[in-house]
């Protein structure tokens, strides 16, 4: 990703479990700090939920290459 510019993607999660559950998502690495995202999902039994992950590079930062993780946790909802 070229500095000043941004990217998303789409990802869908569902509960496929017949309990309410709480996805926590997480970045961890370098890239962290250029990751938008909802920290906390929770979906009903059945539910789907798209969501979108953006990827913010300021125009100040250098070109280069930044890796990282996504960390999914998935709990029962209480």
């Amino acid at each position: 990703i070229i500095p000043g510019s941004n990217v998303y993607r789409n990802i869908s999660v569902i509960n496929d479990y017949d309990f309410p559950v709480k996805f926590e998502f997480r970045a961890r690495g370098i890239v962290k700090k250029f990751l938008l995202f909802e920290k906390e999902v929770y979906l009903e039994t059945g539910e789907k939920k798209e969501m979108v992950i953006s990827t913010i590079i300021p125009d100040e930062e250098d070109y280069g290459s930044y890796s990282g993780k996504l960390v999914v946790k998935i709990k029962k909802a209480i």
